[in-house]
């Protein structure tokens, strides 16, 4: 299959989303709207309004996603799923497809020039970093991030809870000491009103994704960082089986 093919299908995949859905699953996947040409508001994202066999349609975007880049690359809806089952149960913040937040793709960014380059945490949201090595500081605490030979640093920055009122809790993030080039950024932020009281904010089946991109590597680093109260919950994944290991 060549990568005009590919491209269609995935078009196709969107089209049929949007009919059986709403514009809304475009928006949330694309960043536009289906109807329209004009960007959507950054704060629209996967919400459990719904049906579960979406995340079906869901996986296989991230499939499709993955072949955009990588033509002929051996990776199945299965395959992303059963690395998302691996994800041990006790990790916090993770959600399942229906339900979790998903960064936009054109909101991704590489960090192509020296820091000090900056990013928010979002309120009741959070940031992503995938980097070698690095720091990241805000105005409370700082987390530096050791270089190793081929290790890949994913890095899931919890942002502060939704407290229900107008006052600005996002998280400006400094990130410093990285190689220019060689790490990239993203974000996702709940709608307006959208508030998860169990913060399990983290979708699956995009991180799924993330960690099969990552199994290029001789090691994964997972780190969460709960940027309200500094708790870090660290893993070590091991990209030929993507089996999890705390540290």
């Amino acid at each position: 299959m060549n990568k005009k093919e590919i491209v269609g299908i995935s078009s196709l995949l969107l089209a049929v989303l949007t009919l059986l859905f709403g514009d809304n699953i475009y928006q949330q996947i694309t960043g536009r709207s289906f109807y329209g040409s004009h960007d959507v508001p950054k704060d629209i994202t996967i919400t459990a309004t719904l049906k579960p066999t979406s995340t079906v349609d869901l996986w296989q975007f991230y499939v499709d996603d993955i072949k955009l880049t990588i033509p002929n690359a051996s990776v199945t809806v299965n395959a992303l799923k059963e690395i998302a089952r691996k994800i041990p149960a006790d990790v916090p913040f993770l959600a399942e497809a229906e339900v979790g937040l998903v960064p936009y793709q054109h909101t991704w960014k590489i960090l192509d020039r020296e820091g000090p380059m900056f990013l928010n945490a979002p309120e009741g949201g959070y940031a992503y970093i995938a980097w070698g090595y690095g720091t990241i500081t805000t105005d409370r605490f700082s987390i530096s991030f050791p270089a190793e030979e081929d290790n890949d640093h994913l890095v899931l920055v919890i942002g502060n809870p939704d407290d229900g009122t107008f006052k600005d809790l996002n998280t400006p993030l400094r990130l410093t000491d990285y190689s220019p080039g060689f790490a990239g950024v993203n974000f996702a932020a709940p709608a307006k009103g959208q508030i998860y009281a169990n913060r399990n904010v983290v979708n699956k089946a995009w991180f799924a994704q993330q960690l099969w991109w990552a199994s290029k590597h001789r090691l994964i680093t997972v780190t969460i960082w709960d940027v309200s109260n500094n708790n870090r919950f660290i893993y070590d994944v091991n990209p030929s089986n993507f089996v999890w290991t705390k540290k």
